[in-house]
């Protein structure tokens, strides 16, 4: 079980510091979070659509439903923030 997730970065206003990576995690309750994956600036070309294969791991597989989120790390100041997009969030199954 996966999910394929495509990636962005740069579309608009400012690309991503090279330390400001996007995380995927998941919550069986939604108050704590488990880090899946990271994805670096360096993981994905500027103003290239990037597919990406997240393994979805046993913590995440539960009956009772599960949440999944993407986070930014941080955020840069100044008047570009820095900018991902992600698009078509899909289950594997």
């Amino acid at each position: 079980m996966g999910t394929k997730i495509f990636i962005n970065d740069g579309i608009w206003g400012a690309e991503p510091d090279t330390v400001t990576g996007i995380v995927f995690e998941y919550s069986v309750d939604g108050d704590n979070w488990v880090a899946i994956d990271t994805v670096l600036p360096s993981n994905v070309s500027p103003n290239v659509w990037t597919q990406r294969i997240v393994s979805i791991p046993a913590g995440a597989r539960v009956d009772t439903g599960v949440y999944l989120r993407l986070r930014q790390e941080d955020v840069s100041g100044g008047p570009d923030p820095d900018n991902w997009v992600v698009s078509s969030v899909i289950a594997i199954y």
